[in-house]
């Protein structure tokens, strides 16, 4: 293959992979419910995305994302739920923000990138057709008598239509040809743009978005000032001004040791009782509440564990962490942390137990 040759492929190849990509995606999911299919396209996606940039190029946080986004697809081939199938479709397109621009490292910024990446993508396009209009003579010269034809043409109707408005004599004489026109090209629309089409149009978007990065870094140079270190930052005072006393920041500190002292000894006796009863043998007493249990009980642990997020947040938000006599505040702190793990997976057999009592379809559960 000479230089030439090669040289038009590679300006080619893009086009040919989305159109490629395009038709099966067509084949897997017009007019079938998501399945094994969602699975196969995101095989077929994860492997175009890793041949393009290269394994190596592929950062952890994308190597992670796309693990999440298998899982998440075996779950939709297994259980066919709604969740499921969310967070696989969500999943993949974090992988390709993430992997098309190894420098993201969070998911926040990773799906800004992804919709810079579809909002890019009409001026990309847009870009690819006049570079691949200009490589090619011929198309090129009949591309001039297009527009030697359209751009007159679109002008000459917008002033017929001006002239339409503004002389009703004109619009009463003229009408009958405008109203045929206009039908004849919704005409040619609808035989043009059919549902199917339509549909193949989308795919083609969804693949394009995925496969190839449009976006400039500008969503890399905003995320690129957040460090993932924390750091003290120290306000300076003016030198005549006296330094700040560290009692505020003491009386903090004992407020918190108060608190989480307490707090872990109840969350402890809590996940005592949770253990020997939830987790072991449980049985279903007589005149129980399950519902009561499942629900009610349920949503309250939630909120305890949500609640238990804003307190350390609140504790650890400033100075408190660099405080040297902070180190049992922050221990105590971890230990909350581990035995609201514990409190989590009470929740999820206080679940399972539920669903296995009534025996409870996958809709049901949902």
């Amino acid at each position: 293959m000479t230089a030439a040759n090669q040289t038009l492929l590679s300006k080619w190849m893009p086009l040919i992979i989305i159109l490629l990509a395009a038709i099966v995606f067509d084949q897997l999911f017009h007019d079938r419910a998501l399945g094994v299919n969602l699975f196969l396209f995101h095989v077929l996606i994860i492997g175009l995305i890793v041949q393009r940039v290269g394994w190596r190029a592929v950062s952890i946080p994308a190597r992670w994302a796309g693990v999440g986004a298998l899982i998440a697809v075996s779950m939709v081939v297994v259980h066919h739920s709604i969740i499921a199938g969310f967070m696989a479709i969500v999943s993949i397109g974090l992988f390709a923000a993430l992997a098309h621009e190894s420098a993201l490292r969070s998911v926040p910024f990773g799906y800004l990138q992804l919709a810079a990446n579809y909002i890019m993508l009409p001026v990309a396009a847009v870009e690819g057709t006049g570079e691949l209009i200009r490589g090619n003579g011929g198309t090129r010269a009949g591309w001039r008598w297009i527009r030697l034809v359209l751009i007159p043409l679109a002008v000459a109707l917008i002033f017929f239509q001006l002239y339409r408005v503004g002389n009703p004599k004109f619009d009463q004489l003229t009408a009958g040809f405008l109203d045929g026109f206009f039908q004849a090209i919704g005409d040619l629309l609808e035989w043009i743009f059919t549902p199917h089409a339509l549909f193949f149009i989308w795919g083609a978007i969804v693949c394009a978005g995925l496969i190839f990065r449009f976006a400039p870094r500008l969503v890399p140079q905003w995320e690129e000032p957040c460090s993932d270190l924390l750091k003290r930052v120290r306000s300076q005072r003016p030198h005549w001004m006296a330094p700040r006393s560290m009692d505020p920041l003491e009386r903090e500190r004992r407020m918190g040791m108060v608190l989480l002292v307490l707090v872990n000894a109840l969350l402890l006796a809590v996940n005592v009782i949770d253990i020997s009863w939830v987790w072991i043998g449980f049985e279903v007493p007589e005149n129980f509440s399950l519902k009561q249990f499942v629900h009610e009980g349920t949503w309250i642990l939630i909120i305890s564990i949500f609640l238990s997020m804003l307190i350390l947040l609140h504790l650890f938000r400033r100075n408190q962490n660099f405080y040297v006599r902070s180190a049992w505040l922050r221990i105590l702190g971890l230990v909350w942390v581990g035995q609201n793990l514990v409190l989590g997976v009470s929740v999820f057999l206080r679940n399972y137990h539920y669903i296995s009592f009534h025996g409870l379809a996958y809709k049901r559960i949902g």
